[in-house]
Formats: structure tokens, sequence, C-alpha cells
């Protein structure tokens, strides 16, 4: 079912992927579940419906596409290529709702959360599929999807370790100064890269220090909402925007520390703290 005060967009797009899912042939999935933002309660009537469809083989594609064409899918859209969790997708249009068909087999599944909980990749374009399998709604459920979402909830502490360590790595001493040198002689280009890969950086280390797998970019804030700090999370959300250069180059600096000071004590990262002074 639905999180509690999901959005009437959301209930409607879980009634469409009901329907989708009764529909779908044992030959074409295992398991099914409704992901994205619908599966968070948080869907609009812009957002698109995303389904992920998993089995033991991959079912050919005129068989997929055979099958969305009798249920009424149109326009459409074949990915011929596989993404980097080798999953297959298909886009379209149902009744009237944008949808999203994504295909993996199970043994990918499997080396996609191996992946994710060895802590050898922490970057965002990676740890959303965490959020997305861990989110997702089950429509058919022969065990795959539960047994993977008790696994990735562990977040063990390699995973935290290297994701702190992975957000601050490029932290040097000056730190701050240099993009203050760089902002007051007008290179405002470069001094806003260094701003932005801080902020990326701070709020990396706030989903690192709460055990939270960081999803896409578009979600991070709303995320970040049903976890961390509220007075944090709404310093995120001005930071960007304080006018004058200087106050905000030092005012990201203070959110980065303040981000830092939530990591557990076993994890060293007193030199980075120094070098934002």
């Amino acid at each position: 079912m639905l999180p509690e005060n999901a959005t009437p967009a959301s209930h409607h797009r879980y009634q469409l992927a009901s329907q989708i899912a009764a529909t779908c042939p044992p030959t074409l999935a295992a398991d099914i579940a409704l992901t994205g933002s619908s599966a968070r309660g948080w869907a609009t009537d812009d957002s698109d419906l995303e389904l992920n469809l998993w089995s033991e083989t991959l079912p050919p594609l005129e068989e997929r596409t055979a099958w969305l064409t009798t249920l009424g899918v149109r326009d459409l859209d074949i990915e011929t290529a596989a993404r980097d969790d080798d999953s297959y997708w298909i886009g379209g249009v149902y009744e009237g709702v944008p949808v999203e068909f994504g295909w993996q087999t199970h043994a990918a599944l499997d080396a996609t959360c191996d992946r994710l909980l060895s802590g050898t990749v922490t970057d965002r374009s990676v740890t959303f599929l965490a959020t997305l399998i861990l989110n997702g709604v089950p429509l058919r459920d022969s065990g795959a999807v539960s047994t993977r979402q008790i696994r990735l909830r562990a977040y063990p502490d390699t995973v935290q370790r290297a994701s702190i360590q992975r957000a601050v790595a490029h932290i040097k001493r000056g730190h701050v100064q240099t993009t203050l040198a760089l902002a007051a002689r007008g290179e405002t280009i470069s001094a806003v890269e260094r701003l932005v890969t801080d902020l990326d950086a701070a709020i990396q280390v706030v989903y690192a220090a709460h055990r939270q797998w960081m999803p896409t970019r578009k979600w991070t804030l709303t995320t970040a909402r049903t976890f961390a700090p509220p007075e944090l999370v709404a310093r995120f959300q001005i930071t960007p925007f304080i006018v004058d250069p200087q106050e905000r180059i030092h005012a990201v600096a203070k959110l980065l520390r303040d981000a830092l000071a939530l990591v557990p004590c076993d994890i060293d990262v007193y030199g980075t703290l120094a070098a934002l002074e």
C-alpha cells in the first residue's frame, strides 16, 4: 500500500499500476513493483508512472511490446540498450499518464544490491537504485522484492564510511580561502562550481550520517525532510540564494561543518573540519 498522506495523483497511479500488474502474464514478470514518486506518495499530476518488473530471464522484446500494445499503452519508446544496472526500459502513455516499464532479471537485481552494499560506489547515480528498490510498492511479489528490501535496509558501516570519505575528499587546507579568492577576482563560474560541489558533499554527509541512501538530485531535499534536522534542511534551501558572495561562501562552509558534526566519532573528519576554518 501507499504511505499515509499520499497525494491523489499517487493513488491514481497506484490504481493504474495495479490494473497493469493484474494483466501481466507470469511469463513476463514474476515480481512487479510500483516505484518512483508515486510509490513514495509524492506524485503530482505531471508525474509519470514507473513500474519495475523482474523475472529469472529477460522476456523477449517482441513479447514485452506485444503485451504493452494489447494493454493499450501508446507511443512506445523503446530503449534498445541496457542501463547501468542491466535493466531494459520501455516508455509510453497509458490512460493519459506517462508510464515507464523497466525489466530486470533477478540476477541483475542481486548484482545491483551487491554493488550498493559493497561500499565501492557511493555516487547518487548508483545509490538512487537503493531508494528505488527500498521504496517500491510490491504489486506482485514472489519474495524477490521484499527480500532485497530487507538487505538494503542494513546500510553497512563500510557504505557509511566510504560515502563520507568520498564526499569530503576534495576538501584540502585553504579550501574556503581559495573559493573566496576566486569570488574576489570575479571568477564567478569557478567559485559557484566549488560551492555546488560543497553543497553536494554536505548533503551526502547528512545522508550517510543517518544511514540513508542518496536519491536522484530532484528528490534530495524532499527525502532529507523525512529524517534530517529540519533547521539543517532549511539552510540547504536558502544558503545558495544568499546575495553577498563572501557571506554565501562562509554559509556553505558552516553548513559543511555542521553536517560533519553529525558523523559518528569513529570516522575521522577532523582534518576536513580544520580545512574548512
